[in-house]
């Protein structure tokens, strides 16, 4: 998509903990993945186009141009994310008042947020380690060469500790704790 005065391009991470916004280079806005209390997501799925559509409604109005033009959107999916759970993000993106949505894969995305030159000729490892998903790719010269995606995310490494902490210790750890433990291992700092 080519970028234009008239009609402003933004990318769109609709994660299982948090819903992503990016417009220009310095425009983010980040929004728990929660409508009234309710997970919109779920390993990396939307689970309630409804509550995926209200929570971006407001987010795309302040891209808008002029406060009229609606915007074009990219918005990633797992990499293996089936046709069904692409149309809902089409769906729930399109309701939030977008014009028009590309889909590409998680880790095509995170590599260009972070910079990664996805153009070089030399092949690239991206691992994207999220709430719900855990996605990598190896992209060479413009293409992804092969991806693959896990439901499996930081969430899942919380429970894991928590169960891990009832074993050996005989008495569950709380949220909290576990993630301290999450950070101390320093997985926790990308999830």
């Amino acid at each position: 998509m080519k970028s234009s005065f008239l009609m402003p391009d933004v990318a769109i991470d609709i994660g299982t903990a948090w819903i992503r916004v990016a417009h220009g280079p310095t425009g983010l806005h980040a929004v728990p993945s929660l409508f009234e209390g309710r997970n919109a997501l779920r390993s990396g799925v939307v689970i309630d186009r409804n509550a995926v559509t209200a929570i971006l409604r407001p987010l795309l109005k302040r891209v808008r141009r002029f406060g009229v033009l609606p915007p074009r959107v990219v918005a990633c999916v797992p990499s293996d994310a089936t046709p069904k759970e692409q149309d809902a993000v089409r769906e729930a993106v399109l309701g939030s008042g977008a014009t028009n949505v590309r889909i590409v894969p998680e880790p095509l995305a995170s590599a260009i947020g972070s910079g990664l030159d996805v153009a070089s000729p030399f092949a690239n490892l991206i691992l994207d380690i999220g709430e719900g998903v855990t996605d990598c790719a190896v992209i060479r010269s413009g293409k992804i060469i092969y991806m693959h995606a896990d439901r499996v995310g930081c969430a899942d490494l919380r429970k894991a500790i928590i169960r891990t902490a009832i074993r050996h210790i005989g008495h569950p750890l709380g949220r909290d704790s576990a993630e301290t433990l999450l950070q101390h291992i320093d997985v926790g700092s990308k999830c």
